[in-house]
């Protein structure tokens, strides 16, 4: 129970309340934009991964109690700041309705605090297994998808993805802004907020969003 608590209290750091779940409003992808926006006619598909992709899951809708509308406010509330690549995703897991994945990564710098070389830290949102999925709602559920054979139900997901955040992937380059949560992996600080996705000179703070100058967002982080 402690460690289920110690989870909610990561994803959900600052939250002073949030609405039921809700399907993700429509984005619009920016000019600058090298990400694809899920809409609601793609899905079920199969993603450059290998995943069959079902159906995004509704997404609850969050209100902060700190001050992260900068990045410069989000740094100030952070107590780890890294940039690195991200070596694993060690698992995707539904914690009182919340979506929770915990990844690795390895620091190639460090900005704030004295994390280890490499290290676990955790985020809302993620590609939902089909059974941990089924596991929380049960046979109501399992329902929809009776017609998929068995190998369809081991590759299946489900996808969270609140405010447009990213989805780190192994192999990928993150600037993360993280919170310490006690004896559990740190988390993200917000949704979006401390997820930095790095491609060459760019950072992309959102999945759909434009880029702005790395160089420009280390100076304001540090």
């Amino acid at each position: 129970i402690a460690l289920l608590l110690g989870i909610i209290t990561l994803c959900l750091l600052a939250v002073t309340g949030c609405s039921a779940a809700q399907e993700p409003s429509s984005s619009v992808i920016s000019e600058t934009s090298p990400r694809k926006v899920y809409t609601p006619t793609m899905f079920p598909f199969t993603d450059d991964k290998g995943r069959l992709i079902l159906k995004s899951v509704g997404s609850p809708q969050f209100e902060w109690a700190m001050d992260i509308t900068t990045p410069e406010k989000v740094a100030k509330s952070a107590d780890i700041i890294v940039v690195g690549k991200i070596t694993k995703v060690e698992k995707t897991i539904y914690v009182n309705d919340v979506c929770a994945t915990y990844l690795s990564i390895q620091c190639s710098q460090v900005i704030k605090g004295n994390p280890s070389k490499t290290f676990t830290f955790i985020t809302m949102g993620g590609y939902m297994p089909y059974q941990e999925f089924m596991n929380r709602w049960g046979e109501s559920a399992e329902k929809e998808y009776a017609n998929l054979t068995k190998d369809q139900k081991n590759i299946a997901y489900f996808l969270f993805q609140p405010d447009d955040m990213n989805l780190p992937e192994m192999g990928e380059q993150y600037l993360l802004l993280l919170k310490n949560n006690g004896n559990n992996p740190p988390t993200v600080v917000g949704t979006y907020h401390g997820l930095f996705r790095i491609e060459g000179d760019k950072a992309y703070q959102t999945w759909s969003g434009g880029g702005v100058s790395l160089n420009d967002l280390l100076a304001k982080v540090r």
